[in-house]
């Protein structure tokens, strides 16, 4: 323990018998991580909470991690979308999605939207159409949240690269 550059504080901690067995099943939830790095994250992530700054892990995600998810997020938004399709009842869960007040711009009120999109799909009646079949409706939603996350990565990148400062 001790002082080091920059005002930083060194310190040790001592886990014992099941604690330490925890604190290794904590480790593994983040593979590749060292111990004391894994700690320090779970540190900063309490004091981000007690100080009431958002949580939110894209306002605090690197700009290589999220180009990483980014990525992942459209491969995973453009897959469930052609699913959907194939099922031939996207334009059915679109279209109720915007009767109950989903907001295509930015899907950020599809928590709100959710509930009422399930209660409106089990009330319909579409006259003897395809109707969408509730692994049809709970894709669409999830699709629906992935698009949301994605476009919150995207204003990030967007804010990012107009800084021009990304750090690779």
């Amino acid at each position: 323990m001790g002082e080091l550059k920059s005002g930083l504080r060194s310190v040790g901690v001592i886990l014992v018998g099941e604690r330490w067995d925890l604190f290794l099943m904590l480790l593994k939830t983040k593979e590749g991580r060292k111990g004391s790095t894994r700690l320090r994250e779970i540190i900063e992530e309490e004091i981000v909470r007690l100080q009431g700054r958002p949580t939110n892990p894209k306002e605090t995600m690197g700009y290589a991690e999220l180009k990483s998810n980014h990525a992942k997020l459209v491969k995973e938004v453009d897959n469930l979308e052609k699913q959907i399709r194939k099922q031939k009842v996207y334009d059915q869960l679109e279209e109720l999605a915007g009767k109950v007040g989903l907001d295509f711009d930015d899907f950020k009120n599809i928590d709100q939207v959710a509930p009422r999109l399930l209660k409106e799909w089990k009330q319909q009646d579409l006259g003897g159409s395809l109707i969408p079949l509730p692994e049809h409706m709970h894709q669409f939603i999830t699709l629906i949240e992935l698009a949301r996350d994605k476009r919150e990565i995207e204003a990030k990148l967007t804010e990012i690269r107009l800084s021009g400062k990304p750090n690779p």
